[in-house]
């Protein structure tokens, strides 16, 4: 399924933020994975969230699928006491969320998407029933006991659960991203004058965001999972011909992977994007774009 595959940001300084969200994403089961001393990669199973350093910043906004509430939680105290900040988060009775700002302002959340209140009890309700939650009938009761109920509404890929990129135009960029991204399948699901979110059902795990007057955009880098090289392809040439500047032409990267498959186009604004899919033996060419 299409979705985020990795996301990178600009840091001022590397080895605060990475001490920042080693901390911090430690509790959402992260750690360093990749570290080319100039670039470092945070992950899983494999890096997904990518920092660099740079004198020019421009915070931005990410949220990370957290496992349970409990993780959640976690997260937020890691985090503050790692030196973030507490920022408001939405109130839903839909998703357990709470949000960070990391040293450079960038805007960080942790989602248990499955969470919802317990819900209200009648008067007549025996006062030894114990209270469910959906957590709880998508695993473990609150007694203990196991149980098959309803499963939670969305795996738990401890990936991102969505991303948010600045633009300068609104529909401009939302011209090119509908266009870009049709060979993925990912598709407009919200629209507004100042927001435009993408997915393939569901939530949206793209936002666009336009800047406000005093924000600058500043490109950064999002990468898009393709089931094999001909979407890649696809993702290339619809991205193209919708006013996309070429930052790579699909193909292997063996210096990322030796089955990675990917292909690069900047946006209107400069936003790196890619496609991205993991090939099986992709013969290497002579002389490879990077």
């Amino acid at each position: 399924m299409s979705g985020i595959d990795h996301l990178g940001i600009k840091v001022s300084n590397l080895q605060r933020s990475k001490e920042f969200y080693s901390k911090t994403l430690g509790s959402l089961g992260f750690k360093i994975l990749r570290d080319f001393g100039v670039a470092v990669g945070f992950g899983v199973a494999k890096p997904i969230f990518w920092m660099s350093e740079s004198a020019d910043v421009s915070p931005q906004r990410f949220a990370f699928d957290a496992p349970d509430r409990a993780s959640v939680d976690a997260f937020w105290s890691a985090g503050l006491a790692a030196g973030g900040k507490d920022s408001d988060a939405p109130v839903s009775p839909f998703v357990y969320v709470k949000a960070l700002l990391d040293p450079d302002g960038h805007r960080i959340e942790a989602i248990d998407q499955k969470w919802e209140p317990a819900p209200k009890r009648k008067r007549d309700d025996s006062d030894d029933a114990p209270k469910r939650t959906r957590s709880d009938s998508a695993g473990t009761s609150s007694q203990g006991g196991n149980s098959a109920e309803e499963p939670p509404l969305k795996p738990v890929s401890r990936g991102f659960n969505n991303v948010a990129l600045k633009v300068s135009d609104m529909p401009k960029s939302r011209e090119w991203y509908t266009g870009a991204l049709e060979p993925l399948g990912i598709k407009m699901l919200f629209s507004d004058y100042e927001s435009t979110g993408y997915g393939t059902t569901g939530d949206p795990f793209l936002w666009l965001n336009l800047a406000t007057a005093d924000e600058a955009v500043k490109p950064v880098h999002v990468a898009f999972a393709a089931p094999n090289a001909a979407v890649v392809e696809a993702f290339h040439g619809a991205a193209l011909a919708v006013g996309g500047t070429d930052n790579g032409k699909p193909g292997p990267r063996p210096m990322y992977g030796p089955s990675y498959f990917g292909g690069f186009v900047l946006d209107p604004d400069g936003h790196n994007v890619e496609a991205q899919a993991h090939v099986i033996n992709v013969p290497v060419p002579d002389s490879g774009s990077s």
